[in-house]
């Protein structure tokens, strides 16, 4: 579990947080959760597109270790825009790749599939935040870290260093946890550690390392730092996509169902259902 919470002088919290979840047996599924695309906090004239990689590690009870990754592309333009873009684990033997953009100039978000067995299918989902905080490019003085608190808990501030090629702030979060408490299955007290390191030119985390109560090791990575400003059209669905509405403008989280059906041998058709069940309407 990650317990670390930057705190930025500007008036605002980019909270990175992460718990550690189940998986099947014989795997290791790492948490690829990323404050990148949060929608209350619009980071602006810090363009970017970098490579940001997840890799678990965990020893089985019968000693046997087992390993995951996860590998994400991302984009961000000086006006907040961000893409993602990763593999689509969820159809075996198709080459599709999930593309997601979080568009908070016109308050949209959008999910495809690009590669060669896409359905050329893009969802758009309106979006309105309440509280929405907009983060400009910051000095080194800028903040600290939320005090860990609590006599089981240790916060140490770590000297800033180059990594992956940007300078970061570092901090390390020791907590030590009692038996059943976050994932510690043993009749004993665990230490658990988050080593967080932040690059505070672009406002992103460049490295995280983490050891969970449950035994499993959690380190990402973001590499191949670029700073150039990407181009407008990757956060726009792909010319003749056809373009599915959802009902809702989300906010209050009332989710819909995305439901993938065959349309002919070798090809998906991404069919969008209502909470009623009722079909959206497709332009």
């Amino acid at each position: 579990m990650r317990f670390a919470a930057w705190v930025f002088l500007a008036g605002f919290a980019v909270a990175c947080t992460a718990q550690a979840q189940a998986h099947p047996a014989k795997t290791c599924i790492p948490d690829v959760t990323s404050s990148v695309m949060r929608l209350d906090i619009v980071t602006k004239d810090l363009p970017y597109n970098a490579t940001r990689v997840f890799v678990c590690e965990e020893k089985l009870a019968d000693g046997t270790v087992v390993k995951g990754k996860r590998t994400f592309l991302e984009w961000r333009d000086s006006q907040g825009r961000v893409r993602r873009e990763s593999r689509d684990t969820s159809f075996e033997g198709h080459e599709l790749y999930n593309v997601q953009v979080v568009d908070p100039v016109e308050h949209v978000l959008w999910q495809w599939d690009v590669g060669k067995d896409s359905p050329h299918q893009a969802i758009k989902t309106n979006y309105k935040m309440r509280n929405e905080y907009t983060q400009f490019p910051l000095t080194h003085q800028f903040g600290d870290y939320a005090q860990a608190q609590g006599p089981r808990f240790k916060d140490v501030r770590l000297r800033s260093k180059w990594v992956n090629g940007v300078y970061a702030a570092g901090d390390r979060i020791t907590q030590i946890c009692l038996p059943g408490e976050n994932g510690n299955n043993t009749k004993h007290p665990v230490a658990i550690t988050d080593e967080t390191w932040l690059s505070i030119d672009l406002g992103l985390i460049v490295q995280s390392l983490q050891n969970t109560a449950d035994g499993r090791s959690l380190v990402e990575d973001l590499f191949d730092i670029d700073r150039s400003e990407p181009g407008p059209s990757l956060f726009k669905p792909p010319a003749g996509y056809q373009i599915l509405v959802s009902p809702k403008t989300i906010g209050d989280l009332g989710l819909h169902q995305v439901k993938l059906k065959p349309k002919k041998p070798g090809k998906g058709a991404i069919i969008l259902i209502s909470p009623h069940g009722t079909p959206l309407v497709k332009h």
